[in-house]
Protein backbone atom coordinates (compact mmCIF):
# COMPACT_ATOMS: atom_id res chain seq x y z
CA UNK A 1 0.00 0.00 0.00
CA UNK A 2 1.44 3.41 -0.90
CA UNK A 3 2.56 5.67 1.93
CA UNK A 4 0.24 8.44 0.72
CA UNK A 5 -2.92 6.37 1.33
CA UNK A 6 -4.78 6.86 4.60
CA UNK A 7 -4.77 4.19 7.30
CA UNK A 8 -8.25 2.68 6.93
CA UNK A 9 -9.38 3.89 3.51
CA UNK A 10 -6.11 2.79 1.92
CA UNK A 11 -6.40 -0.71 3.32
CA UNK A 12 -10.02 -0.86 2.15
CA UNK A 13 -9.04 0.17 -1.40
CA UNK A 14 -6.29 -2.49 -1.34
CA UNK A 15 -8.74 -5.20 -0.23
CA UNK A 16 -11.26 -4.04 -2.83
CA UNK A 17 -8.59 -4.29 -5.55
CA UNK A 18 -8.00 -7.90 -4.48
CA UNK A 19 -11.73 -8.55 -4.84
CA UNK A 20 -11.66 -7.12 -8.36
CA UNK A 21 -8.66 -9.30 -9.25
CA UNK A 22 -10.26 -12.53 -8.10
CA UNK A 23 -13.56 -11.58 -9.77
CA UNK A 24 -11.75 -11.01 -13.06
CA UNK A 25 -9.93 -14.33 -12.79
CA UNK A 26 -13.16 -16.15 -11.95
CA UNK A 27 -14.95 -14.63 -14.93
CA UNK A 28 -12.14 -15.67 -17.28
CA UNK A 29 -12.15 -19.21 -15.94
CA UNK A 30 -15.95 -19.43 -16.24
CA UNK A 31 -15.61 -18.51 -19.90
CA UNK A 32 -13.63 -21.65 -20.62
CA UNK A 33 -15.97 -24.35 -21.92
CA UNK A 34 -14.06 -27.33 -20.54
CA UNK A 35 -13.86 -26.08 -16.91
CA UNK A 36 -17.51 -26.76 -16.02
CA UNK A 37 -16.96 -30.51 -16.25
CA UNK A 38 -13.73 -30.49 -14.26
CA UNK A 39 -13.89 -32.45 -10.96
CA UNK A 40 -12.28 -29.64 -8.93
CA UNK A 41 -14.42 -26.83 -10.35
CA UNK A 42 -16.92 -26.98 -7.49
CA UNK A 43 -14.13 -26.88 -4.89
CA UNK A 44 -12.50 -23.88 -6.59
CA UNK A 45 -15.82 -22.01 -6.68
CA UNK A 46 -16.35 -22.61 -2.96
CA UNK A 47 -12.86 -21.32 -2.17
CA UNK A 48 -13.50 -18.26 -4.34
CA UNK A 49 -16.74 -17.49 -2.49
CA UNK A 50 -15.06 -17.97 0.88
CA UNK A 51 -12.17 -15.64 0.00
CA UNK A 52 -14.51 -12.99 -1.42
CA UNK A 53 -16.72 -13.12 1.69
CA UNK A 54 -13.69 -12.77 3.94
CA UNK A 55 -12.41 -9.75 2.02
CA UNK A 56 -15.88 -8.17 2.05
CA UNK A 57 -16.22 -8.69 5.79
CA UNK A 58 -12.70 -7.32 6.35
CA UNK A 59 -13.70 -4.11 4.58
CA UNK A 60 -17.20 -3.78 6.02
CA UNK A 61 -16.69 -4.89 9.60
CA UNK A 62 -13.05 -4.57 10.55
CA UNK A 63 -11.80 -1.52 8.65
CA UNK A 64 -14.98 0.52 8.51
CA UNK A 65 -15.91 -0.10 12.14
CA UNK A 66 -12.39 0.76 13.33
CA UNK A 67 -12.49 4.00 11.35
CA UNK A 68 -16.00 4.80 12.59
CA UNK A 69 -14.89 4.22 16.20
CA UNK A 70 -11.93 6.52 15.71
CA UNK A 71 -14.20 9.25 14.33
CA UNK A 72 -16.67 8.82 17.20
CA UNK A 73 -13.81 9.11 19.69
CA UNK A 74 -12.95 12.56 18.36
CA UNK A 75 -14.31 15.49 20.31
CA UNK A 76 -17.01 17.13 18.14
CA UNK A 77 -16.73 20.47 19.95
CA UNK A 78 -13.03 20.51 19.17
CA UNK A 79 -13.77 19.82 15.49
CA UNK A 80 -16.22 22.74 15.37
CA UNK A 81 -13.57 25.02 16.85
CA UNK A 82 -11.01 23.80 14.31
CA UNK A 83 -13.38 24.62 11.46
CA UNK A 84 -13.66 28.23 12.61
CA UNK A 85 -9.89 28.85 12.48
CA UNK A 86 -8.72 30.73 9.35
CA UNK A 87 -7.21 28.45 6.71
CA UNK A 88 -4.53 30.95 5.66
CA UNK A 89 -2.68 33.32 7.97
CA UNK A 90 0.14 35.80 7.57
CA UNK A 91 3.38 34.53 9.04
CA UNK A 92 3.88 37.67 11.14
CA UNK A 93 0.58 37.05 12.97
CA UNK A 94 0.93 33.36 13.71
CA UNK A 95 2.47 33.90 17.15
CA UNK A 96 0.10 36.67 18.24
CA UNK A 97 -3.41 35.62 17.19
CA UNK A 98 -3.39 31.82 17.25
CA UNK A 99 -3.19 29.66 20.34
CA UNK A 100 -0.04 27.50 20.45
CA UNK A 101 -2.00 24.24 20.19
CA UNK A 102 -3.52 25.33 16.87
CA UNK A 103 -0.32 26.72 15.35
CA UNK A 104 1.66 23.58 16.27
CA UNK A 105 -0.94 21.27 14.73
CA UNK A 106 -1.02 23.01 11.35
CA UNK A 107 -0.62 21.13 8.08
CA UNK A 108 2.61 22.81 6.97
CA UNK A 109 5.46 24.03 9.12
CA UNK A 110 5.95 27.72 9.71
CA UNK A 111 8.66 29.65 7.93
CA UNK A 112 10.82 32.34 9.50
CA UNK A 113 9.90 34.92 6.86
CA UNK A 114 7.30 37.51 7.82
CA UNK A 115 4.43 38.72 5.65
CA UNK A 116 3.82 35.60 3.61
CA UNK A 117 0.62 33.57 3.65
CA UNK A 118 0.88 30.21 5.36
CA UNK A 119 -1.43 27.24 5.67
CA UNK A 120 -3.14 26.89 9.01
CA UNK A 121 -5.27 23.87 8.09
CA UNK A 122 -5.48 21.33 10.89
CA UNK A 123 -3.76 17.94 10.35
CA UNK A 124 -6.54 15.99 12.07
CA UNK A 125 -9.19 17.51 9.79
CA UNK A 126 -7.02 16.79 6.78
CA UNK A 127 -6.73 13.12 7.78
CA UNK A 128 -10.50 12.84 8.18
CA UNK A 129 -11.15 14.44 4.78
CA UNK A 130 -8.67 12.15 3.03
CA UNK A 131 -10.23 9.07 4.69
CA UNK A 132 -13.70 10.17 3.58
CA UNK A 133 -12.47 10.63 0.02
CA UNK A 134 -11.09 7.10 -0.07
CA UNK A 135 -14.24 5.59 1.48
CA UNK A 136 -16.34 7.36 -1.17
CA UNK A 137 -14.27 5.65 -3.89
CA UNK A 138 -15.37 2.27 -2.56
Amino acid sequence: MPFSHPKYGGHAIWAYSLILRIDKSKNVIEGLYFIHDHPKAKDALEKYKKLRDQLDSYIATTLFNNWKNEIEAMDTDNIDNKLEVPVLIRSENNQQELPPAISQNALFSRSKQHGFLESNFDCDLHKVLVEVTYWQKI
